[in-house]
């Protein structure tokens, strides 16, 4: 409900107002402590509202009788004025009302009050239409044709529970793969830190048995050397027999390659390894011996003796 004051300010000869008294025709008389009786006629005339400014987000409005959806949450500012020549500016009230439906509801008043402000900020957040109207009323409680301002505020993506929880979950089943993927990566990463580990451990295995291999065949390639050399030394050394030995038949002398007749222990002894013992045959003993190879076949004697 408004209600209004009258004062010096407005024409009232003093603010100590003793008795009011109202006339049929709807004037009133008023008797002050110092001034005398005031008589106030009231006018009809009704004070006119002006928008002056609509701005969202800090960025103005061009028209006004189409604004756009607005995001939940997001400031709307309104910029206003009366003209009213009867009021004072200071003592200028006025009234803001603001309803809001959504979808096929009974709209509901969200606010109504008054105000000397001439400046609104509101800032609603849930989805719906909005209706804003604003009048004022004057110091003979005349009010004003309302400004009217139809507005639809919208979620964002980011408010909208529709969107949002299967988004977040989207996102946490996301975030949970790349989590798995991510642990099997270190997995296989690890495993390839392992295989490369254990190629080398075997490629340095490898490569310690052939170095041990290649010392084993340097060795045996050394000692075969020395073995073939042995065999060279031993195969200079032996003296061997070979071809046609022009021999005496009769003395068994044999001639040596510079015409010189040998006999043939020195000629085997000088071309040969060979060695000679002496000894008689059994022939060679009855011929040049009889006597002794007598007494060596007759056991008898050979007791006897």
């Amino acid at each position: 409900m408004a209600c209004t004051s009258i004062d010096s300010r407005d024409g009232l000869g003093d603010n100590g107002v003793l008795s009011i008294c109202e006339n049929p025709d709807g004037s009133f008389w008023f008797a002050t402590r110092f001034a005398g009786v005031t008589h106030y006629r009231p006018s009809p005339a009704k004070p006119v509202m002006e928008l002056e400014s609509v701005s969202l987000s800090g960025n103005p409005v061009d028209d006004v009788t189409n604004l756009p959806p607005v995001p939940a949450g997001q400031n709307l500012s309104i910029r206003y004025h009366a003209t009213d020549l009867l009021t004072m500016p200071a003592k200028r009230n006025y009234r803001i009302r603001l309803t809001h439906s959504h979808g096929r509801d009974t709209p509901r008043t969200l606010l109504n009050e008054f105000t000397t402000e001439t400046r609104r900020d509101l800032a609603p957040r849930s989805p719906g239409r909005y209706e804003l109207l604003i009048d004022t009323v004057d110091r003979n409680l005349n009010y004003s044709e309302p400004i009217r301002l139809a507005f639809s505020v919208y979620l964002p993506w980011h408010m909208n529970k529709a969107i949002v929880v299967p988004g977040s979950a989207g996102i946490l089943l996301l975030l949970m793969w790349l989590l798995l993927l991510y642990r099997r990566y270190l997995h296989q990463q690890r495993l390839a830190r392992q295989l490369q580990e254990q190629m080398l451990e075997q490629e340095q295995q490898i490569r310690i048995n052939l170095e041990q291999k290649n010392r084993e065949l340097e060795r045996l390639n050394t000692e075969l050397k020395q073995h073939e050399q042995e065999l060279k030394e031993a195969l200079a050394n032996i003296k061997t027999l070979r071809g046609l030995l022009p021999i005496c038949s009769y003395c068994k002398r044999i001639r040596d390659d510079k015409g010189f007749w040998q006999r043939v222990e020195s000629y085997i002894d000088q071309h040969s390894e060979a060695k000679f013992s002496h000894g008689i045959c059994p022939e060679c003993l009855k011929k040049h011996f009889p006597e002794i190879a007598e007494e060596l076949s007759d056991p008898g004697s050979t007791e006897q003796t």
